[in-house]
């Protein structure tokens, strides 16, 4: 099964992800974090093979924390997660920095099992 860290500044995103992810059967939820820092400890902490990440979040925004996980594991699969309004723009970035995949927000389960079974 692929280790998972779900990153997100909000909680019911967070369960959200974590319930989704959990249905998939392939993969596992293996940590949580609410912001950048969060999430870069927990990447060192955990290794996980893919990483959600949302783009805005207080503190260490997720392109900053991208940048740096990134530089500390190349091989990780970064998914890229962002609001309609912002996507374009993230896209443009994300792509810059190796991001495998984005996904906006609202997103339906389809879409994040469609994304995993891709993976």
């Amino acid at each position: 099964m692929k280790r998972v860290l779900v990153v997100d500044n909000s909680g019911a995103e967070i369960q959200q992800l974590e319930r989704i992810i959990k249905e998939t059967g392939g993969f596992v939820c293996i940590g949580k974090a609410k912001d950048g820092y969060e999430a870069v400890r927990m990447n060192y902490l955990e290794d996980p093979e893919v990483i959600f990440i949302d783009v805005n979040m207080p503190g260490m925004d997720g392109l900053t924390a991208l940048r740096t996980l990134k530089s500390l594991d190349r091989d990780v699969i970064i998914i890229a997660v962002s609001s309609r309004e912002t996507l374009g723009t993230v896209l443009e970035a994300a792509g810059k920095l190796g991001v495998q995949r984005t996904i906006s927000k609202p997103y339906s389960s389809e879409d994040v099992l469609q994304l995993l079974q891709e993976l």
